[in-house]
C-alpha cells in the first residue's frame, strides 16, 4: 500500500506545474506568509484613509469643473459597493474634496507619507522574504538607507499612480459600455450585459498585471526575468479579480444582516486586503520557486 501511493506522489512531483504550486505553497508556509500577510493587511487599512483623501482631492480637481457625466458615473460605482452607510459616507468625503481640495490633498498627502512608507516597507520585507535564496537575512546585503527609502518612495508613487490610472480607465470603460450601446440602440443590434462586464474586467485584469508587475519588479531584493514576473503577475491578476467578484457578489448578503450593516464594511475590508497581502506574497514565492 505504501508503494501505491509513494508512486502516487512520484507522478504528482514529475509534473511540473503541480511540483512548482507545492514548492511554492511550502515556501510560502515556511516564510511565514500568514503572518507577513497579516502586518501587510494591518498597514494597508492604516494608510487607506490618507491615500483616499489624496485620490478624492485629485478627484475634486477634475470634477470642480462642469464633468456631470463623470460624477454621475463615480455616483453609480458608489452605489455598486451595496452599502447603504458606505456609500453616503464615499458621497460624502467626495462632496467635501470638492469643496476643500487644497486642504484635504495636503493633509492626506503629509499622513500618506508618512503610513504609506509603513506600509510599503512591510510589502517589500515580506517580498524578500519569500524571494531571498536562504530564510535568514543577511544584512549586509541590505540596501543602502537611502537607496532603499528612495526605491520605496518610487514604489509608493507608482501603486497610487496605477491606482488613479485604474480609476480613471474604469470610469471611461464606463462611459465606453454607455457608448456602445447607443451605437448598438442606433442599429438596432442587441447587445448583451455580459459583453459590457466583459470589456470592464478586460480593463480591470490588464491594470492588475501592470500592478502586480510593478511590484514583483520592484519590490524584491532578488531579481527575476521579466516572463516570470509576468506569468506570476497574470496568476495573480485572475486569482484577484476572482476575489473582487465573489466580495461584490457576498458583501451585500453581509449587509443584509443586522450585524452586517453595523460591521460588514469594516468586516470585508479586512478579509480584502488580507486575502490581497497573500495573494501578493504566494506568487512571489511561486516566482521565487519557478524555473528560469
Amino acid at each position: 500500500m505504501q508503494s501505491f501511493f509513494l508512486k502516487i506522489k512520484t507522478l504528482i512531483s514529475n509534473i511540473y506545474s503541480t511540483s512548482h504550486f507545492i514548492k511554492a505553497v511550502q515556501r510560502f508556509d515556511n516564510r511565514l506568509g500568514n503572518h507577513f500577510g497579516a502586518a501587510i493587511s494591518f498597514y494597508s487599512i492604516l494608510s487607506l484613509i490618507p491615500i483616499l483623501m489624496v485620490i478624492f482631492a485629485i478627484a475634486g480637481y477634475m470634477l470642480s469643473s462642469d464633468t456631470s457625466k463623470l460624477f454621475l458615473i463615480i455616483n453609480e460605482m458608489i452605489d455598486s459597493l451595496g452599502n447603504d452607510r458606505l456609500s453616503d459616507s464615499l458621497k460624502s468625503m467626495l462632496n467635501t474634496a470638492i469643496q476643500q481640495r487644497t486642504s484635504v490633498g495636503i493633509t492626506g498627502l503629509i499622513i500618506a507619507l508618512f503610513t504609506g512608507f509603513k506600509w510599503i516597507g512591510s510589502i517589500r520585507e515580506a517580498l524578500c522574504a519569500q524571494t531571498r535564496n536562504v530564510w535568514e537575512q543577511d544584512h549586509s546585503q541590505k540596501r543602502p538607507f537611502l537607496k532603499q527609502h528612495l526605491i520605496d518612495f518610487i514604489a509608493l508613487i507608482g501603486m497610487v499612480f496605477i491606482l488613479i490610472i485604474s480609476i480613471i480607465l474604469t470610469t471611461l470603460s464606463h462611459m465606453a459600455d454607455d457608448s456602445i450601446h447607443n451605437i448598438m440602440s442606433m442599429l438596432n443590434l442587441d447587445v448583451s450585459e455580459e459583453i459590457s462586464v466583459s470589456f470592464s474586467r478586460l480593463v480591470s485584469m490588464m491594470i492588475n498585471i501592470v500592478l502586480f508587475m510593478w511590484i514583483y519588479w520592484l519590490l524584491p531584493q532578488k531579481k527575476f526575468k521579466l516572463i516570470t514576473i509576468f506569468l506570476g503577475s497574470l496568476y495573480a491578476a485572475i486569482v484577484f479579480e476572482i476575489l473582487k467578484l465573489l466580495i461584490s457578489q457576498t458583501f451585500p448578503l453581509i449587509n443584509n444582516t443586522l450585524s452586517g450593516a453595523t460591521f460588514g464594511s469594516i468586516f470585508a475590508l479586512m478579509i480584502f486586503f488580507y486575502i490581497f497581502a497573500r495573494i501578493i506574497l504566494f506568487f512571489a514565492a511561486w516566482i521565487a520557486t519557478a524555473k528560469e
